[in-house]
């Protein structure tokens, strides 16, 4: 079963609001909570962009030329080059993984992000 794309935003949104309802009652008040979602939120949004950017291939060109420069200087085992390590039946799946990775690191930093402006902005219409 593949799970919805708007499972992480509301899973983010649950425990945002916890995490809400439980901060009235603590000294400091809104504004930790504020502070932290949104820099758990950034981190997260950064996290899915490197692995967007990983996965677009942009990194290639340096692998290839670090392959080169290891191929000059160290021998490849003749056992490594039959067909048996030629496909890696893993590859799709970890490609998936990525992919889904990145989704659930976008969407959640998005949702946490967006969040804590509206966290803000309430902050400063009524709590003060």
């Amino acid at each position: 079963m593949r799970p919805s794309k708007t499972a992480p935003v509301v899973l983010t949104l649950a425990v945002l609001l916890v995490l809400t309802l439980t901060s009235g009652s603590r000294p400091g008040g809104l504004l930790p909570l504020i502070n932290k979602t949104f820099l758990l939120g950034l981190l997260l949004l950064v996290a899915g962009g490197l692995i967007v950017v990983a996965n677009s291939g942009f990194f290639t060109l340096f692998a290839q030329g670090f392959r080169q420069i290891a191929r000059l200087f160290f021998r490849k085992p003749r056992v490594m080059e039959s067909d048996f390590f030629a496909d890696d039946p893993a590859s799709e799946f970890i490609q998936h993984l990525k992919s889904q990775a990145a989704f659930w690191a976008i969407s959640s930093g998005l949702t946490l992000a967006v969040c804590s402006v509206l966290l803000t902005f309430y902050y400063y219409a009524f709590a003060i």
